[in-house]
């Protein structure tokens, strides 16, 4: 819950950077104090639903688009992160964990792929089906004796 918060906080920070405003500005707009914005936006406070909406009108976004992180931010903190951890280790282990590493991330993929695979097949199969059924429906209409 504190990385999202702290992601959120960042990410209003950024459209309000980007709208010019200062946080003093946007946090009178919003009818809350200075202090309250500067935890929102460092990440110690989260905001509450109503804000989040209000701040979205105030900064002409979606309130989905406070939660579009950047992926490259991402993968950026978790090589800095992981890269800090394997220096701390002797060179060996950390050769090894690193070999390790890499197997869980190509069994992850192989993994990931499997799943989008299987979910297209199943939007195509939903689809098959549906036209089947309706072939079948149809069929037993016209199938009907004259009466």
């Amino acid at each position: 819950m504190e990385e999202i918060k702290k992601l959120l906080g960042r990410k209003i920070r950024k459209i309000r950077l980007e709208r010019k405003l200062s946080q003093a500005e946007l946090a009178e707009r919003l009818s809350v104090s200075s202090e309250h914005m500067s935890r929102i936006e460092s990440g110690v406070s989260g905001p509450s639903l109503a804000l989040l909406e209000e701040m979205s009108r105030v900064l002409s976004v979606r309130v989905s688009d406070f939660f579009l992180w950047n992926r490259e931010e991402h993968m950026g903190r978790a090589m800095a992160l992981l890269e800090e951890t394997l220096a701390k280790l002797p060179k060996g282990e950390a050769a090894q964990i690193a070999r390790e590493l890499e197997k869980v991330i190509l069994s992850f993929r192989e993994c990931l792929q499997m799943l989008i695979r299987k979910r297209e097949t199943r939007g195509s199969l939903a689809a098959e089906e549906r036209v089947l059924f309706e072939t079948r429906k149809s069929g037993r209409k016209s199938k009907k004796k004259p009466g």
